[in-house]
Order: structure tokens, then C-alpha cells, then sequence
């Protein structure tokens, strides 16, 4: 192998398209662009991927979680990267980067799950959501590792999470935490804007509770009526299968909304919008006679690709309440 020349002291490593912050502080330094090694770039991997992938070179990649080197094909990353794009540039057959002559990458804040997982997604944009379900967390960080890295189509991936977010959130509002709420609110300058559309949902995932918070105020003697059917048919349907579940978490929400007034403010805002909209066809037993209740669609199953999971959530939102 012809040998090559060592990074030199003027060759300067290039700088992330953008700062972010972990969804859990912790003490480890933040992202480094430094090479993983200085060792030069295998000879016998780079013959192994021309032959079986038509790649013209290795990129090594190490993350924060493992010391384990994974090598993905140059083409590969610079397609989907507007970071590995302007690390690996060259000027004529000179890299301009450090990165560029050693190949090699090391992120100390991002996880190898959370790279795979984009990496997947730009492989295969419809993967199915019941696949995998990451948690609240760790779609969070995958976004902010896909904003870091100058993913190129971030609008569409931006899209895909909401998605998710928002399918999570049905099933259980309890997993945003007001952690996540000031993460996304320390984000908003990103120049992708996904910190505006997953504002957006945990906005949307506030209204329901917002509007039935009377839940959270239910004594035992009208829990164990509802549970037990003696006026059956009566009030608005919980968000949950279990009526204890459903006072749970409009406590959760009430709880998220006095310790964020921007987001109280935004739900209420939600609320009034959701007011204005159609109202669905709905009645409740009274128990002296049936009446019109007021019936609406749950802003948060309105999201774009959540109706695929018809049959799965409960999508309406009920008001009136008579026990």
C-alpha cells in the first residue's frame, strides 16, 4: 500500500452544521470530530467494498456507547450527510479536512443506535412504526443527531418522528415529561425548524386532558360507579381503557402544564382551535334520557400517517359529563 501522509498541524477538522444537547445531561464533553485513530485507512476493506457495494472507500465510525469501529462505504455517507459530504470534500486529490485523510469519525454524543436508526430510515423510508417503537427519548435524540449531521432529508424524517411521537403519545400522554418540553424549547433555532412540528404535537397531546381535567378531580364513588356500569353510557369516554389510568394522566398533563406556562398557553390555544372545528355526531345516557354530547375529533390523531392505526386509539373527544 502506498503509504500516505499524516494529518498536519494546519489541516483543520471540520465543524458539526449544528449544536445540540443530549435529552439527558451528562458529563461527557461534547461531540468531537478528532479521527477515532490515526492509523490509515485499510487497504484490504476498501478492496471488499469496491467488490461487493461499489464503494470507493472506508469510513471508520465510532460512537459514545462502544469502542467497536463499524465501516460503512463513503458514497453512503456522503449521500445522506451534509456533514460527511463537506468533512470528506477534497481539493483535487488532497482532502481539505483531517477527517478526509484519516476516515475516521468519533462521536462522542451520539449512540449507535440512534446512527443506525437513521440510517435505516434513509434505506427504508416506510418502515412500519409497530416494528420498533423507540421511547419518547430516544426519537428526540434521533432527531437531534439527524439535525447535527445535516441529514438531507430532514423534512421528510422531521415527518416520520411526529408520527411517532404522536401515535406514543395516544397510547399514554404520561411519557412526555416537562424534561422534554424544555428540550425542545432549547432547540428552537434550529435552521430545520423540526423543534416548531414536534412542539406541535406535544401540544396537541395537551388537549385532550386539558379539556376532560375533571377526570383528575373524580372521588372513589364515581370511579367505582363507572366501573361497575351502574349508569352505564354515562359522561364523556376516558382516553384509557382504565378510568384510574385516565385520572392518572390528566393529573400528568395538569402537572406539565403549571410548571410550563408557554405550553399551558399553547394547549390552551389548541383547545379553542379544536372548539372551532367540526363537531362529530355523539350522545350520552343521562340517565332520564339520552341528549347531544359535544363530540370532537382528538387533535393529535389528526397528524399525518396516525391514521393508519384506525382501530387502535381512541381518536374522539367527548365534553359533557353527567355522573
Amino acid at each position: 500500500m502506498n503509504s500516505q501522509p499524516g494529518p498536519t498541524s494546519d489541516q483543520a477538522s471540520i465543524e458539526p452544521p449544528a449544536k445540540r444537547r443530549k435529552v439527558v445531561e451528562k458529563s461527557s464533553g461534547s461531540q468531537s470530530s478528532d479521527p477515532a485513530t490515526n492509523t490509515l485507512p485499510n487497504a484490504r476493506a476498501d478492496r471488499w467494498l469496491t467488490s461487493h457495494y461499489g464503494g470507493t472507500s472506508v469510513i471508520t465510525l465510532t460512537f459514545q456507547d462502544t469502542d467497536r469501529k463499524y465501516f460503512l462505504a463513503r458514497e453512503i455517507l456522503v449521500k445522506n450527510f451534509e456533514y460527511f459530504e463537506g468533512a470528506l470534500r477534497t481539493n483535487g486529490d488532497q482532502p481539505v479536512f483531517r477527517e478526509g485523510l484519516t476516515r475516521c469519525f468519533n462521536f462522542q454524543d451520539i449512540s449507535t443506535h440512534t446512527f443506525s436508526f437513521i440510517l435505516r430510515w434513509s434505506s427504508f423510508e416506510y418502515m412500519l412504526v409497530s416494528r420498533s417503537r423507540p421511547k419518547v427519548d430516544g426519537l428526540l435524540e434521533a432527531l437531534m443527531a439527524a439535525d447535527y449531521l445535516g441529514f438531507k432529508v430532514m423534512k421528510q424524517f422531521t415527518n416520520f418522528i411526529s408520527a411517532r411521537l404522536a401515535v406514543e403519545l395516544l397510547l399514554n400522554r404520561r411519557k412526555l415529561t416537562s424534561a422534554h418540553l424544555d428540550l425542545v424549547a432549547r432547540h428552537n433555532t434550529s435552521p430545520n425548524r423540526w423543534t416548531n412540528v414536534v412542539w406541535e404535537i406535544f401540544v396537541k397531546a395537551g388537549v385532550r386532558p386539558f379539556v376532560q381535567d375533571f377526570f383528575a378531580d373524580l372521588d372513589e364513588s364515581s370511579i367505582r360507579r363507572w366501573k361497575e356500569d351502574e349508569v352505564p353510557g354515562v359522561g364523556p369516554a376516558p382516553g384509557h381503557g382504565d378510568i384510574e389510568q385516565w385520572k392518572d394522566i390528566v393529573r400528568h398533563c395538569r402537572q406539565l402544564r403549571e410548571e410550563n406556562d408557554k405550553y399551558a398557553l399553547q394547549v390552551g390555544k389548541a383547545v379553542v382551535q379544536m372548539l372551532k372545528e367540526e363537531r362529530l355526531r355523539g350522545v350520552h345516557n343521562t340517565g332520564t334520557g339520552t341528549e347531544g354530547g359535544l363530540v370532537y375529533v382528538d387533535p393529535l390523531s389528526k397528524v399525518d400517517k396516525v391514521s393508519c392505526y384506525k382501530g387502535h386509539l381512541d381518536k374522539k373527544v367527548s365534553l359533557r359529563f353527567a355522573i
